[in-house]
């Protein structure tokens, strides 16, 4: 394991708790591992049996739940955006497919409706450090959010009405600033999504949040 990896983990994840002193110990080992081989599958990841059925363990806990894993993280990388400068938060989505295991629970239909998974929508933090010519020079903060949820089959025969009233994905886009307090005078926020974003509730949302501008990239 490098010690940056472990480094890494322990300012993250400080302040996650997943039950006891014992399981928040081995959070933060597995995270540095992952951290270091963040692809494959875990049996191919950890070397040692210990340390697989160490993992295996940690994740089969209840209370390992990703709101608890990286609700810390996340509120570290909002605070450390409301230091003085400028910021640019990219939002857009993906998914997480898990076709191969169409029994898995609390899943969704993803991309052309034949795949299973989850949505997943994201906020990227960069800090502009200086400018070359046109282009931003700048600091990766880490992720400023990040939700996930499964897509429910729709009723045929659903109303006009109905339609209206239930939460549509497109609620997504800039949601992150409704949990956010407006930054200090001296910060400037840039957001900037693409095309699916272009809805009433985010350009809202950025205008709430006072000193956040919009771009939508096309």
């Amino acid at each position: 394991m490098l010690p940056y990896a472990r480094q890494w983990a322990e300012r993250r994840l400080a302040g996650a708790t997943v039950g006891d002193k014992r399981s928040d110990a081995r959070l933060c080992r597995v995270a540095s591992v992952l951290a270091v081989r963040p692809s494959g599958v875990l049996s191919k990841v950890f070397k040692k049996p210990a340390d697989l059925w160490g993992a295996y363990r940690l994740f089969q806990r209840e209370e390992t739940t990703y709101e608890a894993i990286t609700g810390c993280a996340f509120l570290q990388v909002r605070e450390a955006c409301r230091a003085a400068g400028e910021y640019i938060l990219i939002e857009d989505g993906t998914e997480v497919d898990f076709s191969h295991r169409p029994d898995l629970p609390a899943a969704g239909r993803i991309g052309n409706g034949r795949g299973w998974g989850w949505k997943v929508h994201t906020t990227l933090a960069l800090r502009i450090r200086g400018w070359d010519a046109y282009e931003p020079q700048v600091r990766v903060m880490g992720l400023f959010n990040q939700t996930g949820w499964a897509r429910v089959d729709l009723p045929k025969n659903e109303s006009k009405r109905d339609r209206l009233l239930r939460p549509r994905e497109s609620d997504h886009w800039a949601a992150v600033f409704q949990s956010c307090d407006v930054p200090p005078p001296e910060v400037k926020w840039y957001y900037i999504a693409d095309r699916e974003s272009d809805v009433y509730e985010a350009f809202e949302r950025c205008s709430q949040i006072g000193r956040a501008s919009c771009r939508e990239r096309v």
